[in-house]
Parts: structure tokens; C-alpha cells; sequence
């Protein structure tokens, strides 16, 4: 009787962990048609702007984990990219004057156009920093 409910415990916990791993992560889009609160949106912008901004860094951890294993991965280090668009996307966030707003839409704009003369096979990578750019520097309200 024991082991029957120690096995019958397990399976439940497994086929619940199955049906959570099975959900689609949401997009960037539906995470902000969720958020209700100004605040909220904001933060949901921060974090995908510095998500994507991590973009490169994944590229280089990816391209020197298939070269030499999982060793020592944590030395790898952010490109100055990654280092510029993550420095964007918090003054981004901090930034309420709209003046300023335009003006680091701009420079945001001139790095995506940057990224993708040198790089333009990832022209989605760059597309999707260029439209978070745009989200996070026109006014965060309800639709």
C-alpha cells in the first residue's frame, strides 16, 4: 500500500511538471497586453530590452561552449555591444523627459543600424532591439 501511494505521488508530480514545461512562452506582446499598471509595463520592456540585448553574449558563450566544452563558460564575457544596448535600456527605463526619450531613441536606432552593418545575418535580432527601443522611449500607457 505504501509503495502503491509513494508511485502514485510521483507520477502526479511528473505529469504536472510535464503539462508546465509544455506551456509557449509568452512573447514580449502578449507579457505587455497582460501587464495593467504603467510600472509593470515598464518593467516587462527593461527586462525583454535586456534580454535581447544579451543576444551577442549568447552567440559568443554558444560558439565557445561548442568549441571547448562547458568548461570555464562563466569567463566568457559581454561584447561591447551587449555592454552599449544594456546601458541604453537602462537609461531608457530611467529616462521620463521626452526630449531625452527622442534622443536615445535615436541613439538606439544609429546601433541597431550599427549591429546590423556588421552583422547582418542577424537582421531579427536587431529588429526586435529596435522595436523594444521604440516601445520603451514613446509613452507607457493603456492602448
Amino acid at each position: 500500500m505504501k509503495h502503491r501511494t509513494i508511485a502514485t505521488l510521483t507520477i502526479a508530480a511528473l505529469l504536472s511538471a510535464c503539462t508546465q514545461l509544455s506551456k509557449q512562452p509568452q512573447t514580449l506582446d502578449q507579457k505587455l497586453h497582460q501587464a495593467q499598471a504603467p510600472d509593470e509595463r515598464r518593467e516587462v520592456l527593461r527586462l525583454g530590452c535586456l534580454n535581447e540585448a544579451e543576444y551577442t553574449t549568447d552567440l559568443k558563450k554558444a560558439a565557445h561552449q561548442k568549441k571547448y566544452g562547458s568548461k570555464r563558460l562563466e569567463f566568457v564575457k559581454d561584447t561591447e555591444e551587449t555592454r552599449k544596448l544594456k546601458s541604453l535600456c537602462r537609461e531608457m527605463t530611467d529616462v521620463t523627459a521626452d526630449d531625452q526619450k527622442a534622443a536615445l531613441a535615436g541613439e538606439c536606432r544609429k546601433e541597431v543600424e550599427a549591429g546590423l552593418k556588421s552583422k547582418p545575418e542577424y537582421k531579427q535580432h536587431y529588429d526586435a532591439m529596435q522595436d523594444i527601443c521604440m516601445k520603451m522611449t514613446v509613452k507607457i500607457g493603456r492602448r
